[in-house]
């Protein structure tokens, strides 16, 4: 255990997830190992000295859905892949607060954090070993500077991937829990907003295949792909930004408000990047079926009705979602009424 949490150590040292270890050969050995190809007595072997219950679980689903075309790739990874028990050390990371699961690759290994068994709970199944390994399913290592997982490239879409990952793990394990937290919610949101302007197929495979350019240049086809990469960098800033306002909350729970500009500051970007999201993928969305009354697949009739109802469900959900930020507000109002009782009383004074 002492040996897990010193590797564990050193990750959390790191933001980024795909910093490698720089030693001779090292890194070599492995991509090596990944470029060939697993053999079915090799993959018995895996799993057989592996015997994960989630690990089990997961193929059985994935298999079951009629994904074990996508399955090589997780067998492929098990071979330089270390299981550490998260349930463990949740205590340490999490400080029991939340679920907490990992998927990071440093010195030419992959590290999985996971729970150590399948909880019989009837109201709680954990799922985040099944959002995880849907991770290490979709871990690519090209080289030692590009290492790809699911529609993200190094770090670059991973805002975007979080969210995806979720709707999947909800579309294929999600009957396995009756009482699952909803994560990454606005990620997912966006990520269901671009799956019905591409299609559910075409986002699944360039999942799958770790293959972020089949998505941008789908979302392209209806925009441009600067405007893309624009959208996927925007919701990256979101990604990055909620770790920010969180620490800064933390601090104002503390009694610390030496920070509330600072807090007020990422609010009104983070609304601000909102909303440009939300637009520009409205926008392409009424390119798109734009396209198909040219084209004639549609008349004008169902062009009003497919935008509008994209429109009035996607607005929804938006006001829930603004709603829900808007709720860490309180701290920032606290303060602005601070500020404007102490200018009437100075005024008064005068």
């Amino acid at each position: 255990m002492s040996i897990d949490l010193k590797v564990l150590n050193n990750y959390f040292n790191y933001k980024n997830e795909h910093i490698i270890e720089e030693k001779e050969g090292y890194y070599l050995q492995y991509l090596i190992k990944l470029r060939k190809e697993i053999t079915e007595e090799e993959k018995c072997k895996v799993l057989a000295k592996l015997d994960n219950p989630y690990i089990n679980k997961f193929i059985e689903i994935m298999k079951s859905n009629g994904k074990e075309n996508v399955l090589n790739n997780l067998y492929s990874n098990l071979r330089i892949t270390k299981i550490i028990d998260c349930e463990m050390i949740q205590n340490l990371i999490a400080k029991n607060s939340a679920t907490y699961g990992g998927n990071y690759y440093i010195g030419g290994r992959i590290l999985l954090l996971l729970g150590d068994k399948i909880k019989i709970d009837n109201y709680v199944v954990n799922l985040t070993p099944y959002h995880e390994l849907l991770h290490l399913l979709t871990t690519r290592i090209e080289n030692e500077n590009v290492i790809s997982i699911g529609i993200s490239t190094n770090t670059f879409g991973e805002g975007l991937n979080e969210g995806y990952t979720e709707v999947l793990t909800k579309r294929y394990f999600g009957f396995l829990s009756e009482d699952e937290e909803d994560t990454y919610s606005i990620y997912k949101w966006y990520s269901e907003m671009i799956e019905e302007i591409i299609g559910k197929d075409v986002f699944e495979k360039s999942y799958f295949e770790a293959n972020q350019d089949l998505l941008i240049k789908e979302l392209a086809k209806y925009s441009n792909e600067k405007n893309v990469i624009e959208i996927i960098s925007f919701i990256d800033y979101l990604f990055d930004n909620e770790d920010k306002i969180y620490t800064i909350e933390k601090e104002m729970l503390d009694d610390n408000m030496t920070r509330i500009n600072e807090l007020k500051m990422l609010h009104n970007e983070s609304k601000m990047i909102r909303n440009i999201v939300f637009n520009k993928l409205i926008t392409i969305h009424t390119n798109k079926i734009k396209k198909d009354l040219d084209n004639k697949e549609i008349d004008e009739k169902e062009y009003v009705i497919i935008t509008n109802r994209f429109i009035d469900k996607n607005k929804k959900i938006k006001k829930e979602i603004d709603n829900y930020y808007d709720v860490y507000n309180e701290y920032i109002e606290e303060s602005d009424l601070k500020d404007e009782r102490e200018s009437k009383w100075k005024s008064l004074k005068k």
